[in-house]
């Protein structure tokens, strides 16, 4: 076992004002052909006036054989007004805020395709570099 770690010692300067889902769309169409689905993500990230970064990310998944078309916008805002490295605040605003939000996501997608009829699906770890590199 490694050493115990108290809370307030690792504590991030990154604190999440406010996370939400703004739009939730499913359809099931019960198909039962190919379970195969595609798997897209957009992410936006802006400064708000008082400071705060708003970030909204958008899952899509489509699984055409299934009839299945779920898409999921979660919006996290977070205070980065404490951060004083700039450096560090960039990270922080880039990718720590994406890697903050992104269980909630992948619970939201789990639970939404946790039904009768529907192969449930667990999305696949995301590499937040790329993503926020090829969101660019």
């Amino acid at each position: 076992m490694g050493k115990e770690i108290k809370q307030e010692e690792v504590n991030s300067e990154l604190k999440i004002v406010d996370f939400y889902f703004s739009e939730v769309a499913f359809r099931n169409s019960r198909l039962f052909g190919d379970s195969s689905v595609k798997i897209s993500y957009a992410v936006d990230n802006k400064k708000m006036e008082d400071g705060n970064i708003r970030v909204e990310f958008t899952t899509k998944v489509i699984g055409e054989g299934q009839g299945i078309f779920l898409q999921l916008k979660a919006v996290g805002i977070f205070d980065v007004t404490t951060i004083a490295d700039a450096e560090n605040k960039e990270f922080i605003e880039k990718i720590a805020t994406v890697t903050a939000m992104i269980p909630y996501i992948r619970s939201q997608v789990t639970l939404l395709t946790t039904q009768p009829g529907i192969s449930q699906l667990i999305l696949p770890p995301i590499d937040v570099y790329k993503l926020i590199d090829k969101n660019k």
